[in-house]
């Protein structure tokens, strides 16, 4: 219909694998934000960062047709492949409504219509394992120690992040 509404996939989620397919226009919500740009000549861009990622022309199929798409979503990481085409690899997934960016390390799964018809089908959700969190000891905190890196991001690194991801913790 005209009215923008939303469905969500029950619980919270982390890590993630995701598999459905749509046609229509919306977005889907990872981790309760905002995130990707479902149908147009945008689709699959995380629209949620302060600068979205390069769209990719030729990956929507026509308005009418149905369109797969397959997430990966890890730490703060999303990948988006749009009927088998990259379109997002391993960026950094930004939260708008947090002042220092961090995404939410767990969330819901959403479907978002944008005031136009948006149907989903076929929709397949695959767990991954929850990453281990790293924190500091109360003694290492009390002498001043900052924890750089806490298992999920590398939001306290300065340079090339998009390079390195974190794995199991470490």
């Amino acid at each position: 219909g005209t009215e923008k509404t939303a469905i969500a996939l029950p619980g919270d989620y982390e890590n993630f694998d995701l598999i459905f397919e749509w046609k229509g226009d919306g977005i889907l919500g990872l981790r309760s934000i905002p995130a990707i740009k479902l149908g147009g000549k945008n689709s699959g861009t995380v629209i949620a960062n302060a600068e979205p990622n390069a769209a990719v022309d030729n990956a929507m199929n026509s308005d009418a047709e149905w369109n797969t798409a397959y997430v990966r979503m890890v730490n703060d990481r999303v990948t988006v492949i749009i009927n088998g085409i990259m379109v997002t690899d391993n960026l950094i997934l930004e939260n708008p409504a947090s002042d220092q960016k961090y995404v939410y390390p767990t969330g819901a799964i959403e479907f978002v219509s944008t005031g136009e018809t948006m149907e989903v089908r076929d929709l397949y959700l695959r767990q991954l394992p929850s990453t281990p969190v790293f924190e500091l000891s109360a003694e290492e905190a009390a002498d001043g120690f900052k924890a750089l890196f806490d298992g999920r991001s590398m939001h306290n690194f300065i340079g090339n992040t998009v390079n390195y991801i974190p794995v199991d913790g470490s």
